[in-house]
């Protein structure tokens, strides 16, 4: 299974005094959340997904979301919504807590593989985190001090689930 990298979220120390940082503006949902798009993710189903997430850097380490949740989110219209205008950044400003009931999670091991059993067979968003911190120095008025960047970023695939293993 690949993963495709939709959004990455990187931490900067702020570190000069003065600096004021402004609050990201939120997005508004324009699709409902609707109970009965949901319907169909209730309950247990026929098929299972094995999978592992894994990012390459560009000096060819592998990064995995080890010790990370990985989410399966019914793709419903309204989750796709959530998925096209989701990111750390950006606060989602009607987001409906109803929806999370009908997400699944489970964790990624230490080689970043993940196993989902028993769920419905239909289409679904794995989501998951992969992120790894760089050591970085930066200049202050007080001297060099040494921070860590983080690298990586969420990674999000739709998968449409048949009956078995998948």
């Amino acid at each position: 299974m690949r993963f495709l990298l939709i959004a990455g979220a990187g931490a900067m120390a702020l570190v000069l005094a003065g600096c004021m940082a402004t609050a990201p503006q939120s997005y508004t949902l324009t699709e409902a959340f609707r109970e009965a798009d949901f319907a169909h993710y209730v309950g247990a189903g026929p098929a299972s997904l094995h999978g592992q997430a894994f990012l390459k850097t560009v000096g060819g380490d592998v990064k995995t979301c080890a010790g990370n949740k990985v989410f399966l989110m019914p793709a419903t219209p309204y989750n796709t919504e959530i998925i096209a205008h989701a990111s750390g950044l950006t606060p989602l400003a009607n987001r409906d807590a109803n929806a999370d009931r009908f997400t699944k999670s489970s964790m990624c091991d230490a080689e970043g593989r993940f196993t989902f059993d028993k769920v419905p067979a239909t289409r679904w968003f794995v989501v998951t985190d992969v992120t790894w911190g760089v050591p970085t120095q930066v200049e202050t008025m007080f001297g060099p001090i040494v921070t860590t960047k983080q690298q990586g970023g969420e990674l999000v695939q739709s998968i449409d689930l048949k009956p078995g293993a998948n």
